[in-house]
């Protein structure tokens, strides 16, 4: 795999030298036994984990690449660019995007195949799942034997955001929503200054809709109702109890040079109320 890579045969010497001259020994009933040499494997917390992961994750990219270039897989294509998406990876999790076709399939399972015998690491397909946006199930399913794997339900959960969602309907919003009322009953139990409930509501509050807000664009109601959340926070209004504002939301959400808390507004960064 490094040699496909690019790398020197020296360097690679070096690597193998740093995990075969590694000693360990296990312990049983409490006490250790004789220490020996790993031929195989990386401990836990081997300083060149990460790194060694990086490089064999890549090599799992090149293939499919490779597959791509010979015309055997084909990604989807998004927006007005045009951009190409086939495989997304982000530490340990890896996610496939082709075009609904058998011939996909067949070659992804070629893919995982080749990866495992060049790699040396193991396809775990019975935690692995397939999904598809606007494909019947039954053809769900005849992939899904092929992989040996199960169905995933849509939408379905990617590094917080939900794939296959609908960013028009409100429940699609509501787990933000959720954290927002699980955040506020943590602090309301809590004594804080104004200022203090200013920086909580930056800091913490306002960065929550944030990440969802860079790939869907916010409801107008769902502006309301998270901007409501913090207004009651800030004057310490608890659940479902109405309490007066000293001072209008617009002005407490202008810059401190200009007058205000210096809030940041979710009405500006949803694009002045959302759709």
């Amino acid at each position: 795999m490094l040699q496909r890579l690019g790398f020197d045969d020296r360097w690679i010497s070096w690597i193998k030298e740093c995990l075969r001259s590694s000693s360990m020994s296990v312990l049983v009933n409490g006490s250790p036994t004789k220490e020996f040499n790993v031929q195989k494997g990386i401990r836990q917390g081997d300083p060149l984990a990460p790194l060694l992961f990086v490089l064999i994750a890549e090599g799992l990219t090149g293939l499919v690449r490779e597959a791509i270039k010979k015309k055997l897989f084909s990604g989807v294509s998004v927006g007005s660019c045009k951009v190409p998406v086939d495989i997304l990876q982000y530490v340990d999790d890896t996610i496939f995007i082709a075009e609904d076709n058998l011939e996909n399939v067949k070659t992804l399972k070629v893919i995982l195949r080749c990866f495992e015998l060049s790699s040396g690491l193991k396809v775990n397909f019975a935690k692995s799942s397939l999904g598809g946006i606007g494909v019947d199930r039954e053809t769900l399913i005849s992939y899904a034997e092929q992989l040996h794997c199960k169905l995933s339900n849509i939408p379905f959960q990617y590094l917080g955001i939900p794939i296959g969602a609908n960013p028009r309907r409100c429940t699609t919003w509501q787990p933000i929503i959720r954290k927002f009322s699980k955040k506020l009953s943590t602090w309301r139990a809590r004594t804080l200054s104004i200022a203090g409930r200013v920086c909580l509501i930056n800091s913490v509050l306002t960065s929550l809709p944030l990440y969802f807000m860079s790939f869907y664009r916010m409801l107008r109601l769902v502006v309301k109702q998270i901007t409501k959340l913090q207004r009651n926070f800030l004057w310490g209004a608890k659940q479902d109890e109405a309490k007066m504002a000293w001072v209008s939301w617009n002005k407490i959400t202008m810059p401190k040079e200009e007058g205000g808390l210096g809030i940041k507004s979710i009405y500006i960064y949803s694009g002045q109320g959302g759709v």
